[in-house]
């Protein structure tokens, strides 16, 4: 992100399995790296569905290859986790925020409706906060579900900000 305010960004939602499939072989084509089907499911699986991780970890088999990638993983995933973990601690999380989360990591998923039953915050301030997390790219919106973004599951898990302490 960029302080000056002459770009616009898109937020971009974690991608479905079929699309991240599509993705991981099509990276891998481009660069001639063939892979079997376990390999490529293996792939997609640590990726959590962002393509930015895609990226990097394409970068990541081209500089060691697919069966050491796989064979030890842990620079990839301490990287993402690192990442993600920045990211989140670079977001001022409102006392609303910190409920909804607190309780998407107990119940990764939840209807609006559900969302506001078990919280001590009014639907208003509850759809305030959802669609500020929605568009921060924390939480993912589906119809009426909620979850958190799958790349920034661990991150939201470990963030001594987040958790129910009593507060509901």
């Amino acid at each position: 992100r960029r302080r000056e305010n002459d770009v616009a960004y898109l937020g971009l939602r974690s991608l479905k399995r079929e699309s991240s499939d599509r993705l991981v072989s099509r990276l891998l084509k481009d660069r001639s790296i063939t892979v079997t089907a376990e390999q490529l499911g293996d792939l997609v699986n640590l990726c959590d569905g962002h393509p930015f991780n895609f990226y990097r970890m394409i970068e990541e088999i081209e500089q060691r290859g697919v069966g050491p990638f796989l064979a030890n993983p842990k620079e990839f995933i301490d990287w993402k986790h690192r990442q993600s973990s920045e990211y989140l601690n670079k977001i001022p999380l409102t006392h609303e925020d910190k409920l909804i989360l607190s309780l998407l990591v107990l119940v990764p998923e939840l209807d609006f409706d559900a969302i506001v039953a078990a919280l001590p915050i009014d639907s208003a301030n509850a759809s305030d906060a959802l669609l500020r997390l929605a568009s921060l790219h924390v939480v993912e919106v589906d119809a009426e579900w909620g979850t958190i973004s799958p790349a920034l599951r661990t991150a939201v898990g470990g963030d001594s900000r987040i958790g129910l302490g009593g507060s509901i």
